[in-house]
């Protein structure tokens, strides 16, 4: 459709302007206002803008989810709900991590090897496959990036802008002054902007804050925002090991 198909042939009181979002597809701000729409559903071009935009939307879809499945490791990259072994004690924190509301925080936490970060990714995986924005962290590797950035031309990791933030395997780096301050910097400005973070860890939150801060008043920071949504412990065998 171009702004050509005008009310020459359409009576301008049967036009209504176009939604906003088809101009974002367009990507021209010329469209802005020009572009315009049947209000009679029946109308032979409605039928066309509207494969138009499911067609775009479809399109950013996908293109959300490659972003999301590219940027895992490669054993991750093929954890979804359907391959994920289901047994009494996962079925708590599936029925959470499927019915997770967005602007909340969702904790995952048991023995290792049970299925936390399987479970992460593969709600992950179903959000972006949503269009929604998901990025995946290790936390070893996003505090190594981290310093590593500041040395380098390594681009810094953006842990605000993602819609999801998923952060794995919390524990395993030690409390340092600027673990903390970059950890509830991350935490604190997602939690006030609605914004959903997933977490994994062997511990429970308590413990984690712990391990994220030696101070007593730090570490129950951290744990208030960490621990403000759904927190679910996983129960089971190292799938990692044979049966």
């Amino acid at each position: 459709m171009t702004h050509n198909h005008t009310t020459a042939n359409t009576p301008a009181d049967a036009c209504e302007p176009l939604d906003p979002t088809l101009t974002r597809y367009l990507g021209h701000p010329a469209w802005i206002g020009i572009a315009w729409r049947p209000k009679d559903h029946n109308h032979p071009y409605y039928d066309g803008l509207k494969d138009l935009l499911e067609e775009h939307e479809r399109e950013d879809r996908e293109r959300t989810l490659r972003t999301y499945t590219n940027q895992l490791p490669s054993r991750y990259r093929h954890y979804t709900l359907d391959q994920l072994r289901q047994h009494p004690g996962n079925q708590a924190a599936i029925h959470a991590a499927t019915n997770l509301t967005l602007g909340t925080n969702l904790y995952l936490w048991g023995p290792a090897g049970n299925g936390k970060t399987h479970l992460a990714v593969a709600t992950g995986h179903h959000l972006a496959q949503a269009g929604h924005h998901v990025t995946f962290w290790g936390v070893v590797e996003l505090f190594n990036t981290l310093r590593s950035s500041f040395s380098t031309s390594e681009p810094r990791p953006d842990l605000d802008r993602p819609e999801i933030l998923i952060l794995d395997d919390l524990g395993k780096i030690k409390p340092t002054e600027f673990v903390y301050e970059t950890f509830y910097g991350a935490i604190e400005h997602r939690w006030a902007n609605e914004k959903t973070t997933i977490f994994t860890a062997n511990h429970r939150p308590s413990d984690a804050a712990k391990h994220l801060s030696t101070d007593t008043e730090s570490a129950a920071a951290i744990l208030s925002r960490m621990a403000s949504g759904t927190v679910v412990e996983i129960r089971g065998r190292d799938e990692r090991l044979p049966a």
